[in-house]
C-alpha cells in the first residue's frame, strides 16, 4: 500500500479509536456516579468492557498502520499519536477496574445490611430460635468474607498472570512490526535493484546495437575497397 493509502487507513482507525474512547469514558463515569442505581452502573460496566475490547483491537490495527508508514516524519508523528491513545486507554481500563471493585463492594455491603436489618428485626422478639439464627447468619457472613478475600486474592494473581501474557504479546507484536518494517525496506531495495538491472540491460542492448552498426560499416567499407581495387571500368 502507498503512503497516501496507509495514511487514510491510519486516520480511519484513529477516528474509530477516539470515538470508542469517548464512549468508554462516558460509561466509566456512569459506573462511578452515585446518582445512578446499582443496576444502571452494572450495565455501564458491561458496556465499558465491550468498548474496551473494541478499542484495543482498533488500537492494534492503528499501531500496525503507524509502523508500516514509509514517510519518516509522518511515521514518527503517527507513532506518537498511538502512544498517547494507548495511555488514555490504559487509564480508562484502570478506572473501569476500580469502578468494578467499588460496585462489587457496595452491592455486598447493601446485601449484608439488608440481611442484618432483617435479623435485627427478628431479634426484637427475643426468641431463642431467632438468636440462634443471628449467630448462624453471622457465621455465614464471616465465611462469606473469607471466600470474598480468597476470591480477590485469586483475581489479583490472575491479573498478574494476564499482565505478563499481555506483555509477552506486546513484545511479539513489536517483533512483528520490526520484521514488517525490515521487509518493507527489503522490498524497496529490490525495486531499486530491479530498476538498476533494467537500466544496465538497456545500455548493454544499445552498446551491442552500436557494435553491430560499426561492424556493418567496416564490412561495407572493406567491400567497397575490394570492389574499387578489382573493378576496372
Amino acid at each position: 500500500m502507498d503512503s497516501a493509502g496507509s495514511n487514510r487507513m491510519f486516520q480511519h482507525y484513529q477516528r474509530e479509536v477516539e470515538s470508542l474512547t469517548s464512549e468508554l469514558r462516558v460509561e466509566v463515569n456512569q459506573a462511578y456516579s452515585s446518582l445512578a442505581s446499582l443496576d444502571e452502573r452494572k450495565t455501564s460496566l458491561k458496556r465499558a468492557e465491550r468498548l474496551l475490547d473494541q478499542a484495543s483491537q482498533s488500537l492494534n490495527s492503528l499501531e500496525l498502520e503507524a509502523y508500516s508508514d514509509t514517510v519518516e516524519p509522518q511515521r514518527r508523528d503517527n507513532i506518537q499519536r498511538v502512544s498517547n491513545l494507548k495511555k488514555q486507554l490504559e487509564s480508562l481500563r484502570k478506572d473501569w477496574k476500580d469502578a468494578k471493585i467499588i460496585l462489587s463492594e457496595e452491592r455486598e455491603n447493601m446485601e449484608r445490611n439488608d440481611l442484618l436489618r432483617e435479623v435485627e428485626q427478628d431479634l426484637e422478639s427475643g426468641s431463642l430460635e431467632q438468636r440462634q439464627k443471628f449467630v448462624s447468619v453471622s457465621g455465614k457472613l464471616e465465611k462469606g468474607n473469607e471466600v470474598l478475600h480468597n476470591s480477590r486474592k485469586t483475581l489479583e494473581e490472575t491479573e498478574q498472570v494476564t499482565r505478563g501474557i499481555l506483555e509477552d504479546l506486546s513484545a511479539q507484536r513489536q517483533t512483528i512490526l520490526h520484521t514488517r518494517e525490515g521487509l518493507s525496506k527489503i522490498d524497496a531495495a529490490l525495486l531499486r535493484s530491479r530498476g538498476l538491472l533494467s537500466s544496465m540491460t538497456r545500455r548493454a542492448l544499445a552498446n551491442k546495437l552500436i557494435l553491430y552498426i560499426v561492424a556493418a560499416i567496416f564490412a561495407l567499407a572493406g567491400l567497397f575497397i575490394v570492389i574499387s581495387k578489382f573493378w576496372k571500368p
